[in-house]
């Protein structure tokens, strides 16, 4: 299948899990550049370029592209980009093709985002309402839409990623 149509059939699942994207959805695009793993969205344009290197096996190659997915189905910018964000990028990639990252951020990520979703299964739905990017979440809306998770945590999953 090409990487255009699976990205779609992710952002499908996507919506299935967590509920509507934003209003605008982004448009989106697949290069295969070597030595690139990464989605940048220009928020002038709403577009996302998912790059990914060329030659990787399929099970690579489609796991990638469902982490990938969810950049696309609630897009950031580097700078925004928080733990819940990666975190519910790498549950998609967990849920749609078992695909797991061995980087220890992408682990704990995973990690808080489940200990979430676990005790409150629709509380993506309820944050992302009314089209909110997930970037834009903060520790106090996790709090309110999840009454009883720790401060702490929430504190933790929208820590900003890439530093």
């Amino acid at each position: 299948m090409c990487n255009k149509s699976l990205v779609r059939g992710f952002i499908a699942e996507a919506e299935k899990l967590f509920g509507t994207p934003p209003p605008e959805r982004a448009t989106f695009e697949v290069q295969e550049v070597p030595n690139a793993l990464h989605a940048d969205w220009d928020d002038l344009k709403n577009h996302v370029t998912i790059r990914i290197p060329p030659d990787w096996g399929e099970l690579h190659r489609e796991g990638q592209l469902a982490h990938e997915s969810f950049h696309v189905f609630s897009p950031a910018k580097p700078s925004e980009a928080t733990y819940l964000d990666e975190g519910l990028a790498t549950l998609l990639a967990k849920h749609c093709r078992n695909y797991l990252s061995s980087d220890p951020k992408y682990c704990e990520a995973l990690s808080l985002t489940e200990r979430l979703i676990t005790q409150y299964p629709d509380c993506v739905k309820k944050l992302t309402s009314g089209g909110r990017r997930v970037a834009l979440v903060s520790p106090s809306d996790i709090v309110a839409a999840c009454h009883g998770f720790p401060l702490a945590d929430a504190n933790l999953l929208v820590r900003k990623f890439y530093h």
